[in-house]
């Protein structure tokens, strides 16, 4: 998602210096750029930011406002660019107003523009498909509630050089807040290490069996042997309910399994039912993880299998005996790297390795 503002402002800056200076653009070079410019606002959370899915290391080409650290996922300034480019389309998605018009513009048409700001919300969930880039996204934008849910197979026409061990990975945020985060990358070369542990398995919202990596990373740092295949086998979106499905073979060849998870979606809380489906012999363990982002400072345990993230949600599961509360790490941006923490659900043989956790808010 990174690269994808990178390449935004490869292609639109050029296009507004050009057009200065009555340069010609082809009708369909204007429509790459409004298209790009929709999947910005489809992948925007209801804080503005964009989560953090495969490799980002804060690229830019033009730096025009220098970002606060809560602002380094902000795309807003792309948003405004392209409010003032494709006209009022854009303008009702803007969370805030950034200085960087001014830069292309001047303060009165900067102060216009903000002014004339008509925050609308949809009164339905709206649902958007990028099956090729294998994000699935589901908003509420009355409740301020948002997921975005990685499903990708290995893809012949591009590198896998920046992708992460992330099938099935999600981001969550509830009532506008953000609780289960993709970690991030921090680093490529500075220190291996930690850039295997930010990619791996391990560190991202998925389902893992018998501790082992989805797909094979290797000791370089941009090596990944990306063999899963991945689908989405439902995604209905109705007025007030979605249901999703979504599958992985990454265990395959190994185990003779598939891990499938579905989500249910109600307004008030999200159902996630994790399970393994095949050969369960060969299965000795499995959990799924969930980690928190490092404003989340408390985490009480209610009951065996209860827990209460800092008052805004509740993470319930039905079916396990265990759920441990595990350190975790977190990158707002490239180079920056904080402490937080993460929820691991251990899948029960007594339940055939199958787990329904529910999220709900308070």
């Amino acid at each position: 998602t990174s690269y994808h503002r990178f390449a935004l402002e490869l292609f639109i800056y050029p296009y507004i210096f050009g057009k200065s200076f009555n340069l010609v653009f082809s009708k369909n070079y204007e429509k790459k750029l409004e298209k790009m410019a929709d999947i910005i606002i489809s992948l925007m959370t209801p804080g503005g930011i964009i989560p953090q899915i495969g490799d980002n290391d804060n690229g830019r080409l033009l730096i025009l406002n220098y970002p606060t650290k809560d602002d380094v996922n902000n795309y807003n300034y792309l948003i405004e660019t392209c409010s003032l480019l494709f006209g009022n389309k854009y303008k009702n998605k803007i969370k805030k107003y950034s200085y960087d018009l001014l830069w292309i513009q001047n303060q009165k048409y900067h102060d216009d523009h903000a002014s004339q700001r008509i925050d609308q919300k949809s009164e339905n969930l709206i649902g958007d498909i990028y099956s090729k880039s294998g994000l699935y996204i589901l908003k509420n934008d009355k409740k301020s509630d948002y997921m975005l849910l990685r499903c990708a197979s290995e893809n012949i026409s591009s590198l896998n050089a920046h992708s992460h061990n992330d099938a099935l990975n999600f981001e969550l945020w509830i009532s506008g807040k953000r609780i289960i985060v993709d970690p991030g990358t921090f680093c490529y070369s500075s220190d291996p290490i930690l850039r295997n542990n930010f990619r791996s398995s391990f560190s991202h919202n998925g389902l893992i069996i018998n501790d082992k990596e989805l797909n094979e990373i290797s000791s370089s740092t941009f090596g990944i042997d990306w063999r899963t295949k991945a689908g989405c086998l439902k995604f209905d979106v109705k007025n007030s309910k979605a249901e999703m499905l979504f599958e992985h073979d990454s265990y395959y060849n190994d185990l003779d399994i598939i891990v499938n998870r579905s989500i249910v979606y109600d307004s008030n809380s999200w159902m996630i039912n994790d399970k393994i489906i095949g050969n369960l012999a060969k299965v000795d363990s499995a959990n799924c993880l969930f980690i928190f982002p490092p404003e989340i400072k408390s985490i009480s345990k209610t009951s065996l299998n209860e827990y209460i993230i800092d008052g805004l949600a509740k993470i319930k599961c039905n079916n396990s005996d265990t759920m441990l509360i595990s350190n975790a790490l977190f990158s707002e941006s490239y180079g920056k790297i904080s402490k937080s923490f993460g929820l691991k659900v251990l899948l029960s043989k007594k339940y055939n390795f199958s787990a329904t956790i529910e999220i709900s808010r308070l």
